[in-house]
């Protein structure tokens, strides 16, 4: 029956909207007065008159399920006065749409929900809608209720949004735990796009908690894909070419030391000048081989490291910025 009830509603809503036209026609006021040809003129401002009379308050249009949930309430069918009634509160959330909801959620089961709307009737309400005798029986069930509901205290960072089974509850952090019926509760805190998610398990006359602990702050590493498939082998011949161009000078520094010193010992010899020429252009060619040998080495160690620093893939952040030799240039990459 609370389905068919539901149904009734959008249909009634549905006759609402369709309404408002029609009777800002028949309410315009009189007959319309005639142009020369004897077409009724139309006259603005008295359509709008029509039509603002014509158009139900959220409060006129929520009386009307409240009539019909206290019909289903007094032939003792709860469930569908429960429907009106939600129904009604949807429309206008006030004293006046409160008192039934109470007493058909405290009926049907809902007795959170039962706690809420009749604590605010008995607050809210005029001191003349509200009698001795009802207030007592108010309270009463209020407290009824209440014994039946357990309270949930959600603990989580400041600024999220609160949603409890879907249903929107607050921002944290909440100024009081959260009334709910007993059994399982689905809670989720949302903060922008992201959120967190706890199933948690709620016991009448006991009180829950559930702590959102804050996001994690990480950082994404993002690696480098610049390609350079000449680099590992310029790396190699350019550390081969070092190592040669050192060995190469080591071998003839060792070299020029050893004529050095024959020509030393030709000098000593009267007739060791042709020793002595012989081994001074042997000590002069080692030298020179010698010098080119570490200038070479020199050259391939520098052009090594500059490949190896300027094309290395290295990780970094998100939020720093980063000089790549590209084939075609000098790139700066980052976020900005």
């Amino acid at each position: 029956m609370s389905v068919k009830r539901w149904i009734i509603g959008a249909a009634i809503l549905g006759q609402f909207a369709l309404a408002t036209p029609l009777a800002a026609q028949t309410k315009s006021g009189g007959a319309a007065p005639k142009s020369s040809a004897g077409a009724p003129k139309s006259d603005p401002k008295a359509d709008a008159k029509g039509a603002a009379k014509a158009e139900p308050t959220p409060l006129e249009k929520a009386k009307q399920f409240v009539k019909s949930g206290d019909k289903s309430a007094a032939a003792g069918e709860w469930e569908d006065a429960y429907a009106d009634y939600s129904i009604a509160w949807t429309m206008y959330q006030g004293w006046e749409t409160a008192l039934g909801l109470g007493k058909s959620a405290a009926k049907t089961g809902h007795n959170a929900e039962a706690v809420a709307r009749l604590t605010l009737y008995l607050k809210d309400a005029p001191a003349k809608e509200v009698s001795d005798k009802q207030r007592k029986e108010l309270e009463a069930m209020i407290k009824e209720s209440t014994a039946k509901t357990g309270l949930l205290t959600i603990t989580a960072p400041p600024g999220g949004d609160v949603y409890i089974d879907r249903n929107a509850v607050g921002k944290t952090p909440l100024a009081e735990p959260v009334r709910l019926d007993p059994g399982k509760h689905e809670v989720e805190v949302r903060r922008g796009e992201a959120g967190e998610s706890k199933s948690t398990e709620v016991k009448a006359g006991a009180t829950s908690e559930l702590k959102f602990e804050p996001p994690k702050t990480t950082t994404k590493v993002v690696v480098q894909e610049a390609q350079y498939p000449w680099r590992t082998p310029v790396l190699i011949t350019g550390t081969t070419l070092t190592v040669g161009g050192l060995a190469v000078g080591g071998v003839f520094l060792g070299l020029s030391f050893d004529r050095e010193a024959a020509k030393k010992e030709a000098q000593k010899n009267l007739y060791g000048r042709n020793d002595f020429i012989s081994a001074a252009n042997d000590e002069a060619f080692n030298r020179n081989v010698m010098l080119w040998g570490f200038i070479g080495a020199g050259v391939a160690l520098a052009g090594t490291a500059a490949v190896f620093f300027l094309t290395r893939t290295s990780p970094k952040s998100e939020t720093t910025t980063a000089l790549v030799l590209n084939p075609g240039g000098l790139t700066i990459r980052g976020d900005f």
